[in-house]
């Protein structure tokens, strides 16, 4: 194998006296370099423990601790020869057990000494070591679906409406600039609860509402002189002062005719304007003249712009006149439009919002922020009341936990003694209190003083927005370290996972795609180019492009495209491994059926929710139908499902007699009813089974009590496939989830956790395309990826 042209860059970052931030672009052995870094690190330590790796999913955490203890393993071991990209692997293992042996680690015996950990783990490691400085107490569960928790404080408080609480007038100016919309209410203040590490150490303590409004004033002017700097600096030199004449005259133009053109404002402009907030309006005006409504070039002016016609001059001189401006005008637009991206600045500058608030503004800005910390106020009691937590009360408890950076905690005394190195892997995906839990966590490091921080990322595969990622603070930790840690930018460029044909049409596209200057505030990157490191054959050679575009307008042409495009790869490869990744699950619907009818095998990756395979709807009925003797369609659905499966026309006389009693009611007149013998024998059965289930109500955990009746009424003979059973394991083990101190769960919340239940993939014979999410394919590889649905709208699965 080729050395990477990046080799370099590679060997730095394992210099463990430096502090690095490494951009590490998809397919350049990020993971390894980790493993590297910590293999390092490890054969000069004291103790394993002095170095902490934190990773944002248990699947890496494990990837990588599974890394490490194999490279040791294989060196204690060697059972082959290893590859050449492994090598520096393998001598750093080496190293590692050496320092094992002489310190009597005993490494690969109690490899847990490894501190390799996710973000919320460590979090909730430090709310443990410290239940009352934490202010948790007992460690509480971290809910699945924390929305609802918000949701539930957010009807709290709306219900204290008509109370006379400090907040009632608050609440009332909300509502009513929101039309009296108690929907649209409840949601603005759950996102805002969602969202509440972002907002709330900027609000706490802070009581004087003119202050307040002075650095949210504040915000809004350093952010706009940020966009008039940079769109100011991207203006070529060469036609700043050819453009401020230019909008001089238009506007003295505009002016005779009594235009109210805001392009008037430019009638004494000789330079272009500071990049200062106050002149906002005068950077806008010169918008105006430049870009249409829609955002394009203007490609002609006319008197509305201030550039009269020729007809309307009062001499030859200013015929002549007008005309050369006119054309100088035309001239310097197309002077503009040559410079890649600046049509984007003055789109920018467009989409900025004015310097002050009105005080209408004021008055419901005033009104959310009296009610937001009553709103937190009210989270924590709904999280006692149910006894669990979010993400971000774990982080926020665990900077609580840690004290502050002038004033540490015990605990953080404690970590800064037996913390020497951090490694933080996928940093591009940091929240912001994840980004201050670092910082508190190096607050006592100084230069140069032997521990370190090594942060590895990229901030164009940022994925985590959901969980209130920002990848700006990548960008501010490159730019400006972290605490009192500054860090090394390495960028690496080699990738070892796709052909060069991918990798070239990636960085052909995405340089024009992506923007083209950074940004920190609103998380802007540019692209980084990549290199393959070689050049693989093309899986299917009849295309002669890596990345073919198919233009498709209908479901159906979609789904023709995307089954001869599986057939001809493996008529040219019948070993290729195919992936077909989409956005959203709900882009597959019309696709799966179709593979199906083709023949085509394929393994659906956490795709299709429990709720939609019959076994786990049967089962569900079966709940319902036990939990509420009344509950007519679940009674139905028990009489049809495959243990009982009597016929509609046995059904109907059941069910279409009296409609003022329960079935299970009608069921204890069986010998009344006049029904088929089949049915008799059926419903026997079952009335046998059910009423021994019915005696054992609440004497049974739910989990057991329909486990059981599941098990009695010959549930498992009516499953279809063996992985059928995993997925009703999965539906128990889900009600075990949900009963708490032996109460049964909502039907409700219980079919909405369904939905978000997925089936395993089933074993299939031999080679199958794999469908899945986008998300779910990150770090995969595959000989041809199929993305259908890019032309749709992201929809909430």
């Amino acid at each position: 194998m080729l050395q990477p042209i990046d080799q370099t860059i590679r060997e730095q970052a394992l210099n463990t006296r430096l502090s690095f931030i490494v951009q590490a672009p998809a397919g350049s052995g990020k993971t390894e370099l980790l493993t590297q870094r910590y293999l390092a690190l490890l054969a000069q330590s004291q103790a394993p423990e002095e170095i902490l790796a934190i990773t944002f999913t248990r699947k890496a955490a494990g990837e990588m601790r599974d890394r490490i203890i194999n490279a040791l393993q294989q060196v204690k071991n060697p059972s082959q020869q290893t590859p050449i990209y492994l090598a520096k692997t393998k001598e750093l293992a080496q190293a590692v057990l050496k320092r094992d042996q002489q310190l009597a680690w005993q490494l690969l015996e109690n490899p847990n000494r490894l501190r390799i950990q996710t973000i919320d783990a460590l979090c909730a490691s430090i709310t443990r070591q410290m239940p009352v400085l934490s202010r948790l107490g007992a460690q509480p569960t971290i809910a699945d679906n924390p929305y609802e928790l918000y949701q539930s404080a957010a009807k709290e408080i709306l219900t204290s409406l008509e109370e006379q609480t400090p907040w009632a007038a608050a609440l009332t100016t909300l509502l009513l600039h929101l039309d009296n919309d108690y929907t649209k209410v409840e949601k603005l203040l759950s996102d805002m609860l969602a969202r509440r590490d972002q907002w709330l150490p900027y609000i706490a303590g802070i009581h004087d509402t003119q202050q307040l409004r002075h650095i949210l004033e504040k915000s809004l002017s350093d952010a706009i002189a940020e966009t008039l700097i940079n769109l100011s600096n991207n203006v070529p030199a060469a036609l700043a002062n050819e453009f401020a004449a230019l909008a001089c005259f238009a506007a003295n133009q505009l002016q005779q005719i009594n235009s109210i053109s805001a392009i008037i404002q430019c009638r004494e402009l000789k330079q272009l304007p500071e990049s200062h907030s106050h002149q906002l309006s005068l950077w806008l005006s010169l918008s105006e003249l430049l870009l249409t409504k829609s955002g394009q070039w203007r490609k002609k002016f006319s008197q509305a712009e201030g550039f009269p016609p020729q007809s309307a001059a009062n001499s030859p001189t200013e015929k002549t006149l007008f005309n050369q401006m006119k054309e100088r005008m035309l001239a310097l637009v197309e002077q503009m439009a040559l410079h890649e991206g600046l049509l984007q600045y003055w789109l920018d500058l467009r989409a900025l919002p004015p310097t002050q608030y009105t005080e209408q503004q004021w008055e419901i800005l005033t009104a959310l922020l009296t009610l937001l910390p009553v709103m937190v106020a009210q989270l924590q009691l709904i999280f006692q009341l149910h006894g669990v937590v979010d993400y971000i009360e774990i982080s926020q408890s665990a900077i609580t936990a840690l004290g502050d950076p002038q004033a540490p905690s015990d605990l953080a005394l404690a970590l800064d003694y037996r913390i020497h190195h951090i490694l933080v892997d996928e940093f591009q995906d940091t929240a912001i209190a994840q980004f201050r839990l670092l910082e508190q966590l190096t607050a006592g490091w100084q230069p140069d003083d032997g521990r370190t921080l090594f942060l590895v990322g990229d901030p164009m595969q940022s994925i985590y927005r959901f969980r209130k990622a920002e990848v700006g603070l990548f960008l501010q930790a490159r730019e400006k370290g972290i605490g009192n840690i500054a860090l090394t930018p390495l960028t690496l460029t080699v990738n070892f996972r796709s052909q060069a044909p991918v990798v070239e049409w990636l960085n052909n596209t995405f340089q024009i795609i992506m923007p083209h200057q950074e940004n920190i505030g609103i998380g802007a990157v540019t692209y980084s180019p990549s290199t393959a490191i070689h050049a693989r054959e093309l899986v299917n050679p009849a295309n002669a492009q890596a990345v073919n575009v198919h233009p498709v307008y209908t479901p159906a042409e979609e789904t023709q495209t995307i089954i001869a495009l599986i057939q001809n790869t493996y008529a040219n490869n019948p070993s290729a491994k195919i992936a077909i990744l989409v956005r959203a699950r709900t882009h597959l619907t019309h696709i799966l059926p179709q593979l199906k009818n083709a023949e085509i095998s394929y393994r659906a990756i956490e795709i299709e929710t429990l709720s939609e395979r019959s076994h786990i709807q049967d089962v569900f009925a079966l709940t319902r139908a036990l939990l509420h003797l009344g509950d007519r369609i679940a009674w139905l659905a028990v009489l049809r499902a495959p243990w009982c499966g009597i016929k509609l026309a046995d059904l109907y006389i059941i069910a279409a007699a009296d409609h003022q009693i329960t079935l299970w009611e009608r069921l204890q007149l069986l010998a009344e009813l006049n029904i088929s013998a089949d049915a008799r024998n059926r419903l026997t059965h079952l009335h046998h089974v059910l009423s021994h289930s019915i005696q054992q109500r609440q004497r049974l955990p739910l989990d057991q009590w329909i486990e059981r009746t599941w098990f009695a009424l010959g549930g498992p003979a009516c499953l279809n496939q063996a992985s059928d059973i995993q997925d009703v394991r999965a539906y128990f083990k889900l009600l075990t989830r949900l009963q708490q101190n032996n109460n049964l769960p909502d039907l409700t919340e219980l079919a909405r956790h369904l939905t978000r239940l997925y089936a395993d993939a089933p074993v299939v014979a031999g080679n199958a395309v794999d469908v899945m999410t986008i998300h779910k394919a990150k770090g995969l590889e595959f000989d041809c990826v199929i993305l259908p649905g890019l032309h749709r709208s992201l929809v909430a699965d």
